[in-house]
């Protein structure tokens, strides 16, 4: 699976490059974008000396869906199949990242799927046997969007800016035919935000 990730900043705290690490060794590319309007430069250049990320920032806020789509577009036109995309708060304990793009990689039938996603309330099981469930919708962070159903079912919804985008976009997804599919053992350590 050629598979990039994206994580969304927004003044982001000393944790995030952390966070970071705990998911980037399993991706070819990580994309970061920036929606703060002031840059840390301390903490950018943490960032930017991580492995296989490039680091976007032009100093506008323009919300989480309009990130989704411009990165879902360079990974497309970079030539991956699959986009990991995380919250910057959010992180997976060790090996769980791994564990959950083998869980999708096992999956039967892929091109079925608009949407692959996490538990992140509450731990259901440490079972490494993958537990995958049908599902109407998932939370972003965490989730994997299979950027060949995107082409089809097209853009996240950029006037949500931020609320619901991804909960639109899986209702979407089901009414064009494809499936979004929870993995009860995978767990994502990830505060909602207020």
């Amino acid at each position: 699976m050629k598979t990039a990730g994206v994580v969304i900043l927004y003044y982001p705290d000393e944790d995030v490059p952390e966070h970071i690490l705990s998911y980037n060794d399993v991706l070819d590319k990580l994309y970061i974008t920036d929606n703060s309007e002031t840059r840390n430069e301390v903490l950018a250049e943490k960032i930017k000396g991580i492995a296989n990320v490039v680091y976007l920032h032009d100093g506008e806020n323009k919300g989480i869906a309009k990130r989704l789509n411009q990165v879902a577009e360079l990974a497309i036109a970079d030539g991956y199949e699959w986009l990991l995309t995380m919250d910057q708060d959010s992180y997976f304990e060790k090996d769980v990242a791994a564990q959950y793009l083998n869980c999708i990689a096992a999956f039967d039938k892929l091109e079925t799927v608009a949407m692959f996603g996490v538990t992140f309330l509450q731990r259901e099981t440490e079972n490494e046997i993958c537990m995958p469930v049908e599902v109407t919708e998932l939370i972003t962070s965490g989730s994997v969007l299979n950027l060949k159903s995107y082409a089809v079912i097209g853009n996240f919804d950029e006037a949500l800016f931020i609320d619901l985008v991804d909960h639109e976009y899986c209702y979407r997804s089901i009414l064009a035919g494809y499936k979004i599919i929870e993995f009860k053992n995978i767990f994502l350590r990830h505060a909602l935000g207020e």
